[in-house]
């Protein structure tokens, strides 16, 4: 499939998407869109290594997406963006999908300085300590 074609199916898809969502919901997806287009956060294939930990794919999404908001609450809801970004209409997540990669998010962090924390009704935060450095801090320097 040629990078013009996928394109159009991305926009497409957005385009549903966003159609049904109110206009500050739709305009923080599209926002999140080409955030990703521009730099996308999610590792891919790659696996992202810090000292005792593996992360992939989705779960470098989620963490690196959390890290942007230290201490405070990002949404399940926006968190689930991230999926919808990076892959077709077929491949829809089933519910809880966001809590399966907390948990296993939280399992890996153990021997890190941070921590993913549950804020009822808001959503997820990372705690993490002043001057904590991630992975992809240390990549870019």
């Amino acid at each position: 499939m040629s990078d013009v074609v996928k394109m159009q199916a991305l926009r497409n898809f957005h385009r549903d998407i966003v159609a049904d969502m109110k206009p500050l919901d739709a305009v923080a997806h599209l926002l999140d869109l080409m955030d990703w287009l521009v730099a996308p956060i999610d590792c891919g294939r790659a696996p992202l290594n810090w000292p005792g930990v593996r992360l992939v794919g989705m779960e470098c999404a989620v963490l690196r997406r959390l890290a942007m908001d230290v201490n405070r609450p990002v949404s399940r809801e926006h968190l689930l963006r991230l999926w919808y970004l990076t892959r077709s209409e077929a491949e829809m997540p089933v519910d809880g999908l966001i809590d399966v990669y907390i948990c296993r998010l939280r399992a890996k962090l153990k021997s890190t300085p941070v921590s993913i924390e549950t804020w009822r009704g808001h959503g997820y935060a990372l705690r993490a300590p002043r001057g904590v450095i991630f992975p992809w801090d240390q990549e870019a320097a």
